[in-house]
């Protein structure tokens, strides 16, 4: 198992991270169409969801898990008219929310 304590964290303050990372993307240039294309629930859900399976990762490195999820959610973005680019710019985002 990785870095206990972060786990331990993210586990605790999951929602927090989540709220704070939603709000970078709604003020973010790069997301702009992510924001008009998905709704603030299902951001939020997908938002909740990506901390979870980061930090189950952490705990237990189950990779099969993880691609499946974030295939289907592309899949879904793409269906929703979001394009790679702001997919990846609110990935980037989250990204660096959990470095800071």
């Amino acid at each position: 198992m990785r870095a206990l304590k972060l786990i331990q964290h993210m586990r605790a303050n999951g929602e927090q991270m989540s709220r704070a990372v939603i709000q970078k993307i709604r003020i973010s240039e790069r997301c702009s169409q992510l924001v008009l294309n998905v709704t603030a629930e299902e951001q939020k859900q997908s938002n909740l969801a990506i901390v979870e399976d980061l930090t189950d990762w952490l705990a237990t490195e189950n990779e099969a898990r993880i691609k499946e999820r974030y295939v289907t959610l592309g899949m879904r973005r793409a269906q929703q008219g979001v394009s790679f680019t702001q997919l990846f710019w609110a990935v980037c985002i989250a990204h660096e929310y959990l470095w800071e």
